[in-house]
C-alpha cells in the first residue's frame, strides 16, 4: 500500500472516530448558511429545525462568534483541513450549550462536528465551589483556632485541656502555664503535646487520667503535688467532647489560695460537718456546689442528681424566690419552703451572700421544728380569731345588707394576704407585688387603702 493511501486510510478513519463520538454535527454550504443538523447529544437542540437555511453566525452566541471567524479562516485558507474552535449556542432556557468543534472542509462547503462540553463544564464548576468552600472552611477553622488563642490567653484562670485518651496537654490558658511553672515564651505552646503527668510529682499517666475522670463524673477535685517543690494544686476537672476525643477541661487552683473555696480545709471541711444546708449558685442562679446536709434536705442521693440544677427548682416560689434572694436590695433572711425530689416541703430561712468570684452563696435553716413550736404557743390565740370573725358576720345578718358582709370579709382576708406578703418579703415590695400577682403600683394602692405604708416602713 502507498503511503498516500495510508494517509487517505488513516484519515478515514479520524474522521469516522470524530463522527461517531459527536454530540452534533452541521452540514453547511460554502456561503455559511447551514443545509443539515444531526444531533445526537443527550440534550436535544431546540431550535434545530428552524436553523436549516440559516447562516452559521445567526445562531452562534456573540462571543464565540470572533473565534468561529478566526477558524473559518484558516480553513479557507487552506492551512489544514480542519479547524478546532469552541462555539456556544443560546437555548431556550437562557443558558447556552458549550461545543468543542472541529471545522472539516468537504466539496461543496464544510462539516462542524461538536462535542457537548457542559459535563466538563459542570465538573469544573463543581470543582471550583469545592474549593471555595475548602477555602472558607479552611479560613473559618484557622479564625477558630486563633479566637481559641486569644480566649485562652486572656482568661484569668488556670484551665488546662488534656486528651482523655493520651493523656497529652492540647492547650491550657496562661495562668496556667505559670501555675504549672512552664516556658512562657509562646504561652505554653511549647508545652501542647507533652504529657499532662509530667508537671506532677509521682504520678503515673493512665492512673491519674483515669483518677481526673472519674472525679469528673462524681463532680469531685483531685489534689496533686507539683514537680520541683512547687506547691499542691486542686484540679476541679470536667469531661467535654470536641468532634471525636474525649477533652478534660482541668481548673487549676493552687492550694495556697483555694482558700474557703477548693482548699480541704475550707468550704469542703465546713460544709461537711454544717448541720445547715450550704450550697454555691453561678450567675444563672444553677447549684454549682452543695453539701451532705443539702442532699438530704431535698432527698437527693447523689451530687449529681442536684449538680448543675436551676435552685428555682427546689423553691415553692421558684423565680419569685430566686429574684428576691438575689436582689441588690435583699433582706437579711429570707423565708420560703423548699421543695425536695419527692414533692415534700420544708419551711426554710435562706442567707444570701455574693461570692468573689461571682454567683451567690446560700445557707438554708430548716426552721420546721420552731415552727412548731412557735405555732403551739400561739395557738390559743389565734384559735379564737376565725370564729369570732365569723361570730360578727353573722350578728350583722338581718341589719346589714349581704353584699356589704361578703365585702368587709373580702377585705379582712385582702388585708391579711398583703400583710402576710410584706412580713413574708422582709418588706420588698417588689417581691411581695409577684407574689401576689400585683403590678407594683396596685400594691401601693392596697397598702395605702390598709394603712400598712407606715407599718412597711417600719
Amino acid at each position: 500500500m502507498s503511503v498516500r493511501k495510508t494517509e487517505a486510510t488513516r484519515e478515514f478513519d479520524h474522521i469516522t472516530a470524530e463522527t461517531s463520538i459527536a454530540d452534533v454535527i452541521f452540514v453547511l454550504s460554502s456561503d455559511d448558511h447551514i443545509v443539515q443538523i444531526r444531533a445526537n447529544g443527550s440534550k436535544p437542540l431546540p431550535e434545530s429545525d428552524d436553523w436549516v437555511g440559516k447562516r452559521i453566525y445567526d445562531i452562534l452566541s456573540r462571543s464565540s462568534q470572533a473565534q468561529f471567524i478566526r477558524a473559518r479562516k484558516s480553513l479557507d485558507e487552506g492551512v489544514s483541513s480542519r479547524a478546532r474552535t469552541q462555539i456556544s449556542l443560546p437555548l431556550d432556557d437562557r443558558s447556552d450549550l458549550v461545543l468543542s468543534v472541529v471545522l472539516r472542509s468537504r466539496e461543496d462547503g464544510y462539516q462542524i462536528v461538536g462535542l457537548d462540553q457542559s459535563p466538563l463544564a459542570d465538573a469544573v464548576a463543581r470543582a471550583d465551589r469545592l474549593q471555595s468552600a475548602l477555602e472558607a472552611a479552611h479560613e473559618e477553622d484557622h479564625m477558630t483556632k486563633g479566637l481559641n488563642r486569644i480566649l485562652l490567653t486572656h482568661l484569668e484562670s488556670a484551665i488546662v485541656l488534656v486528651d482523655a485518651h493520651t493523656g497529652r496537654i492540647l492547650d491550657l490558658s496562661k495562668p496556667a502555664v505559670a501555675l504549672l511553672g512552664l516556658p512562657s515564651d509562646t504561652h505554653g505552646a511549647f508545652s501542647t503535646g507533652m504529657a499532662f503527668t509530667q508537671c506532677f510529682e509521682g504520678r503515673r499517666r493512665s492512673e491519674f487520667i483515669d483518677s481526673l475522670c472519674s472525679a469528673a463524673s462524681s463532680n469531685r477535685t483531685v489534689t496533686a503535688e507539683l514537680r520541683g517543690s512547687n506547691g499542691t494544686v486542686v484540679l476541679r476537672p470536667q469531661l467535654s467532647r470536641a468532634s471525636d476525643p474525649v477533652i478534660l477541661v482541668c481548673r487549676l487552683t493552687h492550694l495556697s489560695d483555694a482558700g474557703t473555696s477548693d482548699g480541704p480545709q475550707g468550704f469542703t471541711a465546713l460544709s461537711q460537718a454544717s448541720p445547715d444546708s450550704m450550697i454555691c449558685l453561678d450567675d444563672q442562679g444553677h447549684i454549682t456546689r452543695m453539701n451532705p446536709a443539702f442532699l438530704r434536705m431535698v432527698g437527693a442521693a447523689s451530687e449529681s442528681v442536684v449538680a448543675d440544677r436551676s435552685i428555682t427548682g427546689f423553691l415553692l416560689r421558684g423565680t419569685i424566690d430566686l429574684k428576691a434572694m438575689t436582689d441588690q436590695n435583699r433582706p437579711r433572711t429570707f423565708s420560703t419552703q423548699v421543695v425536695g425530689l419527692t414533692g415534700q416541703r420544708l419551711p426554710v430561712e435562706i442567707t444570701v451572700s455574693d461570692l468573689p468570684d461571682g454567683g451567690h452563696g446560700l445557707i438554708l435553716r430548716d426552721v420546721s421544728l420552731a415552727n412548731v413550736i412557735r405555732d403551739t404557743a400561739e395557738t390559743q390565740g389565734t384559735a379564737e380569731q376565725p370564729l369570732l370573725a365569723s361570730a360578727d358576720a353573722a350578728r350583722q345578718v338581718g341589719r346589714v345588707p349581704l353584699r356589704d358582709i361578703v365585702a368587709s370579709m373580702t377585705d379582712t382576708i385582702e388585708r391579711d394576704c398583703v400583710e402576710a406578703a410584706i412580713n413574708l418579703t422582709q418588706n420588698n415590695r417588689v417581691a411581695a407585688a409577684e407574689m401576689l400577682g400585683l403590678s407594683r403600683q396596685s400594691l401601693y394602692v392596697k397598702l395605702r387603702k390598709f394603712g400598712l405604708l407606715d407599718k412597711g416602713d417600719q
